[in-house]
């Protein structure tokens, strides 16, 4: 099953993080790719964070307001793929469509992530439409995926009666400890654009300070997959 649209994760009440997601959209009409937005769930305390969406929490990992709004929010995007009967690419604010991302068939019981983080001072530009999907042991932030609707009801059903015992960076990239084979679109056709964070914008009163993830990093695997390599520029 092809990419359907893409769901863009905003905070609607959070300028910096509506400014992020203006330009994902923008980037997605770019592209041919229809898109609707999903209402974060925004800096509730944690705990409050997964209540608001029915997560079940198996044991307490120390999750904080960020990641536990960022996770819930990504339930969110679960619950609509679900609806939709859809696949979709799940796009955080601060991500950008670079290409075609509807070519190939995104497989069940699996994630397939659509590129990796950028920071200042560097492009990204496909070499070409999607050829493969590469398997890889894990990836850097949830911030372009796809999943089917089938994948989307395992990962509901493990969120609310099996419970939730990592983050969802862990969960679906960082290991991943779901256990769920990922996989990246090769050669990417999305980016993360690594800027200030919107958490930082709001909790600093607007004072400009950042906070949260303020690096590109991408683990060793990811930066030597050989299409990114060539796609990627420094200006």
């Amino acid at each position: 099953m092809k990419v359907d649209r893409a769901l863009i994760i905003r905070g609607k009440d959070v300028p910096l993080s509506v400014e992020y997601a203006e330009g994902c959209a923008k980037s997605c009409e770019e592209h041919g790719l229809p898109y609707e937005f999903i209402d974060a769930v925004y800096m509730a305390p944690g705990q409050a964070a997964y209540d608001s969406v029915g997560a079940k929490i198996k044991h307490n990992w120390g999750f904080n307001n960020g990641n536990a709004g960022c996770h819930a929010s990504m339930i969110k995007c679960w619950d609509r793929i679900i609806e939709l009967d859809k696949t979709c690419l799940i796009l955080e604010h601060d991500a950008l469509v670079c290409g075609d991302t509807t070519t190939i068939d995104i497989p069940d019981d699996a994630v397939v992530t659509f590129g990796f983080r950028i920071g200042t001072g560097q492009t990204y530009k496909p070499i070409s439409k999607i050829k493969t999907l590469t398997r890889i042991q894990k990836s850097v932030g949830a911030h372009a995926y796809a999943i089917t609707p089938k994948t989307a009801k395992w990962l509901i059903h493990d969120a609310r009666v099996v419970g939730l015992t990592c983050g969802v960076d862990r969960w679906l990239m960082m290991g991943p400890r779901s256990g769920l084979p990922l996989y990246v679109a090769d050669p990417p056709q999305a980016v993360c654009w690594v800027r200030k964070s919107s958490m930082g914008h709001k909790e600093q009163k607007n004072t400009g300070r950042s906070f949260g993830v303020t690096s590109p990093h991408n683990n060793a695997e990811c930066a030597n997959l050989p299409s990114w390599k060539q796609g990627l520029s420094h200006k």
